[in-house]
C-alpha cells in the first residue's frame, strides 16, 4: 500500500499489482487450481498468474477500445480496495467459468430431457449465441453469421464419457444433429434432437463461450476483432493480436499459436469485464456504485455477487431474469459462484487489510429527548416552625 502514498493512476496500478503479488502463494495454491474427474486438484496448465498480471497491467494502464479495468480510486491507500475486490470478483467468476475445468471452450452441460443435445453449441440457458447482437450504436463492430463456417472446439468436460467438444457447420454437412449418449460415450445422430431453443442443427452456431470468462456471441467476438484482432490491424488501429480474425476464426481464442504460454485467454475475459460488466447501468443498478457500496458497507451484502453473476452469465442483474435468454432464467451455478467469491475474499484478507469505515456519529437531537422534571410548587406562605420546648432536650452525660 506504500505505492499509493502519491495519488495517481500508475500508483494505483502498482499498488494493486503488489497486493496481488503478495498473495501469489495463495493464488497459486488455492485459486488457479483445476480439478480432475476424480476430484483431485492440480495447478492449472492453461491459466497462470504471470499471464494474468501481464494482461491486467496492459488493460488497466493502456486500456482496450477506451475501456480500462477498474482498479479503484487514486485517493490514498484505501482507494485500491475497490480495485482489489473487483479483481477478486473477476477471479471468482473466472474460476467457475473455466479455471476449475482447465478449459478454454464452453462445455456441453445443459440437459434437455436427460440428454445433452449436440445443438447446445448454438446456445445454452435458452440463449441463441448467434443472435446476441450489439446495440444499434455498436452494430458496426458485430461479426456476421456465415452459414458455411466450420469450427471445432479444443476442450470439453473431463468427467467419464462427458460430451465431446462443440462443433459447428452447414446443414449441407450436418443436416440435423442428435444428442450425446453419455452411457455409450458417443454421439447419437439417428434422430434429430433439439436444444432448449428448438435447434436441431449447428449451422451458424460457432459463437460458443471461449476464454477465461467464456466470451460468447457475435457482438463480443466482433468487438474483439475490432479492438484487438485482424480488423483493428487492417483499419489502422493498434492490434494486440493482428494475425487472428476473431470473426473468421473465433476458435482462435483457444486454438491459435498465441493461445499457449501467453495472456490471450486472460485478455479476452478482462476486456469483456471492462466493456460489459463495469459499464453495466440499468434500472438504477450501477456496477461501480454497487461495488463501492459493498466495500464500504463491510463486505457482507452478498446479493451483490448474485447480481454480478446474472450480468455476466445471462445479461441482467436481478435473476431469475430474461437478459440474453428467451425466458427468465437463473445464472449457471449461482450458489457456487457466490461461495467461491466469499472464499476468495477471505483468502485475500480484504476485511483485515481494508477495514470498512466506522458508522457515522449520530447528530445531536434538535430538542431534548425528555421533558424536564417538574419542580415542587412553592407555598403561599413560609412553612410554619414548631414551638420551642420549655426545657433543653436532655442529652447523655459525657463519659
Amino acid at each position: 500500500l506504500e505505492a499509493l502514498e502519491r495519488p495517481g493512476e500508475k500508483a494505483l496500478i502498482r499498488a494493486a499489482s503488489k497486493y496481488i503479488n503478495d498473495y501469489k502463494d495463495i493464488i497459486n495454491s488455492q485459486i488457479l487450481l483445476s480439478q480432475t474427474p476424480q476430484g483431485q486438484l492440480y495447478p492449472s496448465y492453461r491459466y497462470s498468474l504471470p499471464d494474468f498480471l501481464d494482461a491486467l497491467v496492459v488493460i488497466a494502464e493502456e486500456g482496450v477500445g477506451g475501456r480500462k479495468f477498474y482498479l479503484g480510486e487514486p485517493t490514498g491507500a484505501q482507494g485500491v480496495k475497490y480495485g482489489i475486490v473487483n479483481v477478486i470478483m473477476f477471479l471468482a467468476q473466472a474460476y467457475k467459468e473455466s479455471i476449475q475445468y482447465d478449459a478454454c471452450d464452453e462445455n456441453n452441460w445443459e440437459l434437455v430431457n436427460d440428454r445433452f443435445p449436440l445443438s447446445n453449441a448454438c446456445g445454452q440457458l435458452d440463449m441463441s449465441y448467434q443472435d446476441m447482437h450489439c446495440s444499434e450504436e455498436e452494430a458496426y463492430m458485430e461479426c456476421p453469421v456465415k452459414p458455411e463456417m466450420e469450427q471445432y472446439a479444443l476442450t470439453s468436460a473431463l468427467w467419464f464419457q462427458a460430451p465431446a467438444p462443440f462443433y459447428c457447420g452447414p446443414k449441407s454437412k450436418y443436416p440435423t444433429t442428435g444428442f450425446w449418449d453419455y452411457e455409450l460415450g458417443r454421439e447419437n445422430n439417428k434422430d434429430a434432437y433439439a436444444n432448449s431453443r428448438g435447434r436441431v442443427d449447428v449451422e451458424g452456431c460457432c459463437w460458443w463461450g471461449r476464454g477465461v470468462m467464456q466470451t460468447r456471441g457475435t457482438c463480443n467476438y466482433g468487438k474483439l476483432n475490432y479492438f484487438l484482432g485482424a480488423r483493428a490491424s487492417r483499419e489502422g488501429r493498434p492490434a494486440r493480436y493482428p494475425k487472428i480474425d476473431f470473426c473468421e476464426f473465433p476458435q482462435g481464442v483457444c486454438s491459435s499459436d498465441e493461445t499457449y504460454g501467453g495472456e490471450l485467454q486472460w485478455m479476452i475475459g478482462l476486456f469483456e469485464w471492462a466493456d460489459r460488466i463495469q459499464t453495466y447501468d440499468k434500472d438504477g443498478w450501477n456496477f461501480i456504485e454497487k461495488l463501492k457500496e459493498f466495500c464500504d458497507g463491510g463486505y457482507t451484502d452478498f446479493a451483490f455477487v448474485d447480481a454480478v453473476s446474472g450480468i455476466l452469465n445471462i445479461g441482467c442483474h436481478d435473476p431469475p431474469c430474461q437478459g440474453f435468454s428467451n425466458s427468465a432464467v437463473e445464472p449457471h451455478n449461482k450458489r457456487e459462484r457466490n461461495d467461491t467469491f466469499q472464499r476468495f475474499l477471505n483468502e485475500f484478507k480484504v476485511a483485515r487489510n481494508f477495514p470498512p469505515p466506522p458508522p457515522p456519529t449520530p447528530l445531536p437531537s434538535p430538542a431534548p429527548t425528555y421533558e424536564p422534571t417538574e419542580a415542587e410548587p412553592t407555598t403561599a406562605a413560609p412553612t410554619s416552625i414548631g414551638q420551642p420546648t420549655e426545657i433543653p432536650t436532655s442529652s447523655s452525660r459525657p463519659t
